[in-house]
């Protein structure tokens, strides 16, 4: 009888440290699904961070190539307007013979606005 009693406490003192170890691994448990909870939300709001600037930068990539496809535009137009001032200026007569005649090819100037465009493409680059 007392070697029953004295098994039955070594029964509870082990039932007892299985019952703290187990205390132990939910406590455990619990920090680690809190911990990974924190972790979803992070990466929740990273994807969310990821894809606002994903989104800006595809529309700034969109207005760039706006602006460059419009500067492309006003420089097609620029070099028509300069081939034929220089077509005009080989085909005048000199004015003054004797003198050197100057052709397009030395120092010519061209007064052209500078178009929205280019200082929008100007600002963009800045930025």
């Amino acid at each position: 009888m007392e070697k029953m009693k004295s098994h039955e406490g070594d029964m509870e003192r082990e039932i007892s440290k299985v019952q703290g170890m187990v205390c132990e691994l939910r406590a455990g448990f619990s920090r680690a699904l809190l911990e990974l909870n924190q972790i979803q939300q992070g990466d929740t709001e990273l994807q969310s961070q990821l894809e606002d600037t994903r989104h800006g930068c595809n529309k700034r990539a969109l207005h760039l190539e706006s602006l460059v496809l419009s500067l492309k535009e006003e420089l097609e137009e620029v070099r028509c307007q300069f081939r034929q001032l220089c077509d005009t200026q080989d085909r005048k007569p000199p004015e003054n013979p004797g003198r050197e005649k100057y052709t397009h090819t030395h120092i010519l100037t061209i007064n052209l606005p500078i178009t929205e465009n280019f200082f929008a493409f100007l600002h963009f680059q800045k930025t």
